[in-house]
């Protein structure tokens, strides 16, 4: 890797529940940013979901899918980290819970080394899995991401109860209130 320091920051949806609306987020980011002329490259990291759901579906397949699973993805990863747009967009997998806290781990150090740093973005429903989900992946990541969890209301009577009282996001609000 180049250790030459840019200026990147990557922002992915983290948490392994399904359903939630983390693609639907990601496209409205993009979306945004292109609104706003906003340079950004986006990556799809679902290598499993190969039909309409998938971000290059939203993008008449112009998006690049990068298989994080194995040492290619993790070089092709790099690769795009060093060239392009300073913000990447990345789409992370339903169920990719252990896999993508590997690969955060894997090249965590050197990545963050070069200056690039990192967003995850969490999205909660009133499904007490989508709140287990991303307040475990907020617990691996630790201090190694800044955090924005979304509420997605499933309906207009939607009940996050479980999230505004789960233990876990109380000690987890506080650490993101640190200075």
């Amino acid at each position: 890797m180049n250790t030459e320091k840019i200026n990147k920051r990557v922002v992915f949806t983290m948490g392994g529940k399904g359903g939630v609306g983390k693609t639907g987020l990601i496209v409205a980011l993009a979306e945004w940013f292109e609104a706003h002329e906003i340079p950004f490259t986006l990556l799809d990291l679902d290598t499993e979901n190969k039909a309409r759901g998938s971000l290059k579906h939203f993008f008449n397949g112009s998006v690049a899918k990068v298989n994080i699973h194995t040492p290619a993805g993790l070089d092709a990863f790099v690769d795009h980290l060093e060239s392009g747009a300073a913000i990447i967009l990345a789409d992370m997998g339903a169920g990719s819970g252990q896999i993508a806290s590997d690969w955060f781990d894997a090249m965590y150090e050197d990545v963050s080394a070069t200056g690039a740093r990192f967003t995850a973005v969490g999205v909660v429903t009133p499904d007490p899995a989508s709140v287990e989900s991303v307040l475990a992946w907020a617990n691996r990541l630790q201090e190694r991401a800044q955090y924005v969890v979304v509420q997605n209301a499933t309906s207009p009577q939607s009940d996050f109860s479980y999230w505004e009282s789960a233990e876990q996001q109380f000690v987890f609000a506080r650490h993101c209130r640190r200075p």
